[in-house]
C-alpha cells in the first residue's frame, strides 16, 4: 500500500517540482510510455514527454514573435 501511495502521489509531486511536467501528465505519460514500449518506455516517457514540452513551447514563442512582428508594420 505504501509503494502505491509513493507511486501514486509522491513521485508525481517530486517530478513535478523538478522537471516543471504536471503530476498528472507525468503519471499518463509513464502509463503510455510503458503501454507502448513496456518497461524502457515507461522509464523515458517523463524525460521525453519535458523535452517535447520544451519543442512545443519554443516552436510556440517563435511562431507567435514572428506573426507578432510581421503584424507590426
Amino acid at each position: 500500500v505504501l509503494q502505491q501511495i509513493e507511486g501514486v502521489i509522491i513521485t508525481p509531486r517530486v517530478i513535478d517540482n523538478k522537471v516543471g511536467i504536471h503530476p498528472l501528465l507525468t503519471i499518463f505519460a509513464v502509463l503510455a510510455g510503458g503501454y507502448l514500449w513496456g518497461i524502457i518506455g515507461a522509464i523515458i516517457a517523463v524525460p521525453l514527454t519535458a523535452v517535447l514540452i520544451l519543442v512545443i513551447k519554443y516552436i510556440f514563442s517563435n511562431l507567435f514573435a514572428n506573426n507578432y512582428l510581421r503584424n507590426s508594420d
